[in-house]
């Protein structure tokens, strides 16, 4: 290792999806998700979050609250939605690469204006309009830095109800989708979806 390609700090960068994913549940109103659902939403064990989440309560980022079993809430503090700031501030814009650069490698995900032409692992799918405006919501959620979204949320978005009740699946939005089959949307067992990228 040089100076100038100092070794990873997977472990700096998994506290920082923690406070992300935090701040983006208090956006839409849960102010105390359970670990077990920031392990879901991240890929990681619950006991892994935790660990974390106890280093980020001694830095005063976050609030543990106990209950009986051995799981916890967590929630973001004041000085972590300052922190999350900061870490925005830092991110540079990801919406579009600087045109001077060139690459003879194929992107691993480019779309078009309206996301009704994506090109996924140098394959190109033509997706219909609900489909794409699913994949425009997960690669937004993934620029954000949150890549998660829930499949409820994301359904009342692309197909609305009168009564707000969703009673359409992502899976009936993508029917027959090679997108879909070939796993360009990717969910968990708690019914989140994002985009493999």
């Amino acid at each position: 290792m040089t100076e100038s390609n100092p070794p990873a700090q997977p472990e700096k960068e998994l506290r920082r999806r923690i406070l992300l994913f935090l701040e983006e549940e208090d956006r839409r109103g849960v102010d105390h998700p359970h670990a077990i659902e920031i392990a879901d939403a991240l890929n990681e064990t619950e006991k892994v979050i935790l660990r974390h989440s106890r280093i980020l309560e001694c830095d005063g980022l976050v609030k543990l609250r106990w209950y009986i079993g051995g799981g916890a809430l967590v929630k973001l503090l004041p000085k972590g939605f300052l922190e999350v700031e900061k870490i925005a501030q830092a991110t540079p814009e990801t919406d579009s690469p600087p045109t001077s650069e060139t690459s003879s490698e194929p992107q691993e995900f480019e779309h078009n204006a309206d996301y009704s032409v994506v090109i996924w692992r140098g394959k190109e799918y033509f997706l219909t309009e609900r489909q794409a405006e699913c994949v425009r919501l997960l690669h937004k959620a993934h620029t954000d830095g949150a890549p998660w979204l829930r499949g409820q949320d994301i359904l009342k978005i692309v197909a609305p109800s009168r009564k707000g009740t969703v009673s359409i699946r992502m899976s009936d939005i993508f029917k027959d989708s090679p997108a879909w089959n070939d796993g360009l949307v990717t969910t968990n067992k708690r019914s989140f979806y994002r985009l493999d990228i």
